[in-house]
């Protein structure tokens, strides 16, 4: 898989794990791999306790992971380092360590060598007064230590690790159990909401009612959601049917385009079973969770990502933005009025750097790398 594609399954995947976290593991995984890590980790730890809140690996033995919890997770020397960084900011060995000092020191030279690890690169989720939250990706000994594509590309992550870090928290410390979700599913940017098996709506955030009242594609009517093409219709009624036949199989679903007038770009719409406890809903028949995404919908996140992991010029940038709403490369050149030849200089120098040499694939992969949550 490219790793342009790669980071998008991997962005999807931390978003997902922050509603469910059982989802970690394969966030995880993405992680090390774009970071060029063997493994994994992600530890909550009380800082007042001195003691761990949460952990999970990937790629660790077991062997390790016990030993780590039991006895060196105190005496780790990158875990006093890390505490030193700020929330956002990114670490590895050599910040605070050297070959020489790595060889004296016990974690490094008793409990690493139980496998292949060596080094590492992590991303601080959360440093506060009383809590500190990692992502670390670990690097065997034949791996050597990180490069600077990998920090760079661990910076790119953390913004995700921490939008899904701070909707997991939510979930979980919300004063009212029974609008733990519905809190959690107000900070999208992108329109949700809980329904039956009938399509009943039960819950629908400030991003959905916003979009429902523009009447453009997508519009609540008695209650439900109802779409303007009878394909759009018929698709999402069709993925309610499956949910009610198989009840909670949370890999069951579907995507599908819900059109709009006057050219505008499609709202991109996603059915997924719910996947958390009955006791983080209010009503107990939700049996899932429509996602609708508006490509019109911008945010400088998106614009830095672009430009940090492609190398997008400004001009590059503009036009990618553009394609990512839907905008053809023909509309673009006419609207900022730029000559034909001078967009499809850009559009062609996009597709070389991104590896995403169809339009069609530009666009949609594009879309995927918006970013999902609001602003703080």
């Amino acid at each position: 898989m490219p790793k342009a594609d790669r980071l998008v399954a991997t962005i999807g995947a931390i978003h997902a794990a922050g509603l469910d976290e059982t989802l970690w593991p394969q966030a995880l995984r993405g992680v090390a791999e774009l970071c060029g890590g063997v493994g994994a980790t992600f530890e909550i730890i009380d800082k007042i306790a001195r003691r761990h809140r949460g952990f999970q690996a990937v790629g660790v033995p077991l062997s390790l992971e016990e030993k780590y919890l039991a006895y060196w997770a105190l005496r780790n020397p990158r875990v006093n380092h890390c505490q030193r960084l700020h929330t956002g900011e990114v670490g590895w060995d050599y910040q605070f360590i050297d070959e020489r000092g790595m060889d004296r020191d016990g974690f490094y030279s008793e409990l690493l060598p139980i496998t292949d690890f060596r080094y590492f690169v992590s991303g601080t989720v959360l440093n506060s007064p009383t809590e500190h939250v990692v992502v670390a990706v670990q690097r065997a000994r034949r791996q050597g230590h990180v490069s600077e594509a990998g920090i760079g590309m661990m910076r790119l992550l953390v913004p995700h690790l921490q939008q899904a870090f701070d909707v997991a928290t939510r979930l979980k410390g919300a004063s009212q159990p029974g609008r733990l979700l519905e809190g959690a599913l107000d900070w999208l940017n992108d329109g949700a909401a809980l329904v039956r098996r009938d399509g009943y709506i039960l819950y629908c955030n400030t991003s959905l009612r916003q979009i429902a009242a523009r009447n453009d594609g997508v519009r609540i009517e008695r209650g439900a959601l109802a779409f303007t093409t009878g394909t759009a219709r018929s698709v999402f009624e069709g993925g309610l049917a499956a949910l009610a036949r198989l009840g909670d199989a949370r890999r069951i679903g579907c995507e599908f385009l819900a059109p709009r007038a006057q050219g505008r770009p499609a709202y991109v719409v996603a059915l997924r079973p719910l996947a958390v406890e009955p006791a983080a809903v209010t009503v107990a028949d939700a049996v899932a969770i429509v996602f609708i995404r508006d490509p019109m919908t911008r945010n400088e996140a998106a614009a830095n990502l672009l430009r940090d992991l492609f190398g997008l010029t400004p001009a590059e940038t503009a036009l990618a933005l553009a394609l990512q709403a839907g905008v053809t490369p023909a509309a673009y050149a006419r609207d900022r009025r730029l000559s034909a030849n001078t967009v499809y200089t850009h559009l062609r120098r996009i597709k070389d750097k991104t590896g995403w040499h169809r339009t069609s694939q530009l666009s949609r992969k594009l879309n995927e790398l918006q970013v999902p949550s609001r602003h703080k």
